[in-house]
């Protein structure tokens, strides 16, 4: 799986475009703060909704977490990376 974020100039929002076995979604990027972003994409075959949260606040590193929700409500946990910039 793979995604492409870009911003829409028509409406100025950002969206994210997910490819992932042949299924492509579409979903828009939110701003919980300033350097924090998430966005939701429907399962489309099994149900439910993943949320992924991108933490941009440290500087050059990444972190972020998966979750996943049957109802939208309840969220679990699935997964959580820790990423950090490399300079060559």
């Amino acid at each position: 799986a793979y995604g492409t974020i870009s911003k829409d100039p028509a409406t100025g929002k950002w969206q994210m475009r997910a490819y992932k076995k042949g299924d492509v979604i579409d979903t828009e990027i939110e701003f919980v703060s300033d350097k924090v972003i998430q966005w939701k994409l429907p399962i489309p075959h099994s149900g439910g909704t993943m949320r992924f949260t991108t933490d941009f606040t440290a500087a050059d590193q990444w972190r972020g977490t998966g979750e996943y929700s049957r109802d939208g409500q309840n969220w679990m946990l699935m997964m959580e990376t820790a990423l950090t910039r490399v300079k060559y």
